[in-house]
């Protein structure tokens, strides 16, 4: 599923978790499920006061089943100790990916996204393409706009225009 061709499908939901701190956009991708009934959600957070506080990542929704996280890229927030025994430094972005026994699973189960991998992305804006290659997802320009939105300085007015075109 992860390596499958994704294309992001318009338009967003916008949830705002606290008001003038936190922009956070779900959309759902079109992916082939191999059979599985259910959907593939992009997300994408930021931090408006600081945006090297980012998380984007892909969800899976299935029916009458909690969401399982697949993966998640995290900008540099605090140091902490990994569930695979690494180090993430201050600062440093990482992405969490599923271990191999996790991918082979069908994915009913929760996901640990155990390991987790340093990259080089410290703003949102670095972070999208990046992530948008490596999760396979088709280039859209809407969506870097939308990202840059999120994470510059914009207003909650541009940003919605940006959501909602």
């Amino acid at each position: 599923m992860l390596e499958a061709k994704k294309t992001v499908l318009w338009p967003a939901r916008s949830k705002v978790k606290s008001p003038g701190t936190q922009r956070d956009v779900d959309l759902e991708l079109d992916c082939p499920l191999s059979g599985m009934k259910g959907r593939l959600v992009l997300y994408v957070r930021v931090n408006t006061l600081l945006s090297d506080l980012f998380s984007m990542g892909l969800r899976l929704e299935m029916p009458r089943a909690a969401p399982s996280l697949l993966v998640r890229l995290n900008g540099g927030h605090g140091p902490h100790r990994n569930p695979d025994g690494s180090m993430i430094e201050m600062g440093q972005p990482h992405l969490h990916v599923p271990t191999a026994a996790e991918m082979a699973a069908d994915y009913t189960s929760k996901v640990k996204l155990a390991q987790a991998d340093k990259v080089g992305c410290a703003q949102p804006t670095e972070a999208w393409p990046w992530f948008e290659a490596w999760a396979n997802i088709a280039h859209d320009a809407r969506m870097t706009g939308l990202v840059a939105a999120m994470s510059d300085a914009a207003s909650q007015m541009e940003f919605e225009e940006a959501l909602y075109g």
